[in-house]
């Protein structure tokens, strides 16, 4: 490593000082933590779960925004000794009917996150019915359809699966995958998402009468289908986005094999630490409204984990701000 730990970086993407439109403080110059330029292989940045309240406001958690949460993860990607060896993923509930009293059916999370340049998102309780805060219907999930086309990133699940085509993700037609593989820094990472089959007991994810529209598969089940053929199709590492209570991600990384990371949860406590269970590595960083930024940091030598580092990074309301964001959602105000 040939670069001094201490030394003052101001985010080229976050521009000068100013407001995000939300009362918040000016933007503070950034510095690399110590220690963040370990020379992992590969980085993921992770949670979402915002509920599409990206824009702040009092009843939000320390008042910060998306193009904060979003200036922060460019802020430390730029400490990284290799910036592209990063991946930005997403866990759900991320769609929301409106943004600050402005309606949208979820339009402005798409175009946030498209301008974000994240990587991967999963379908959570949020995907299926915030748009009216109430179950899902068959417009709803029409709609949601139409947002997975808009999407510039991809929308992946193991369990979430069409109605009358179980052997399909739900929204297959419009661009979202059961899985994808990516390559970052020579590692071929694997990444699908899971959503709990009930958002609270004796409460199904897709109410009696959607099930021609729609299906969730119990999550184990479903990964014992799927995590073999994420690895035949070349993954070295198998990565989950979680959509499901802290008791069903504990169920599966205890029940299935080959699972390398869960990240996220539906319900939960963030985790100070990331916990080795099973064979995976659990790491929460919200747990929701972008209360705190999770970074994992891994080694990787002959395609499996050889060490690891977990950070959770609160996101100030002074963080720098991602202007393109920004721009994103101020057509909405």
């Amino acid at each position: 490593m040939k670069r001094l730990l201490a030394t003052l970086a101001i985010l080229t993407a976050a521009g000068g000082c100013g407001s995000s439109g939300s009362g918040e403080r000016a933007e503070r110059r950034f510095t690399c933590p110590p220690g963040i330029d370990r020379g992992q292989t590969l980085t993921l940045f992770h949670e979402t779960h915002t509920h599409g309240n990206l824009a702040g406001g009092l009843d939000r958690p320390r008042d910060v925004t998306f193009a904060r949460y979003v200036g922060l993860r460019n802020a430390l990607r730029s400490c990284l000794q290799d910036p592209e060896a990063s991946l930005f993923l997403g866990n759900g509930d991320d769609l929301g009917p409106e943004l600050r009293g402005v309606r949208t059916d979820g339009r402005h999370t798409i175009d946030a996150f498209n301008a974000a340049r994240i990587d991967a998102d999963t379908f959570g309780f949020g995907e299926l019915n915030a748009f009216e805060e109430a179950p899902a219907t068959a417009e709803s999930l029409d709609r949601l359809r139409e947002l997975v086309t808009a999407s510039d990133f991809t929308w992946v699940s193991a369990n979430v699966r069409e109605g009358n085509r179980l052997g399909e993700v739900f929204a297959a037609d419009q661009g979202a995958q059961m899985w994808i593989v990516r390559d970052v820094d020579g590692v071929r990472v694997g990444i699908t998402g899971l959503l709990a089959a009930h958002p609270a007991p004796g409460f199904p994810a897709v109410p009696p009468g959607l099930e021609h529209e729609m299906r969730v598969l119990d999550p184990a089940n479903a990964m014992r289908d799927v995590v073999p053929r994420m690895r035949a199709a070349g993954a070295q590492l198998v990565v989950v986005l979680s959509h499901m209570s802290q008791a069903g991600m504990l169920r599966v990384a205890r029940s299935v094999k080959q699972i390398d990371v869960i990240l996220g949860t539906h319900l939960g406590d963030a985790t100070a630490r990331a916990r080795k269970v099973g064979g995976a590595l659990v790491a929460v960083a919200g747990p929701d409204e972008m209360q705190a930024l999770g970074q994992l940091d891994l080694t990787v030598a002959g395609g499996r984990i050889v060490h690891h580092a977990f950070t959770r990074h609160a996101v100030e309301p002074s963080a720098p701000v991602d202007r393109n964001v920004e721009r994103a959602l101020a057509k909405y105000a």
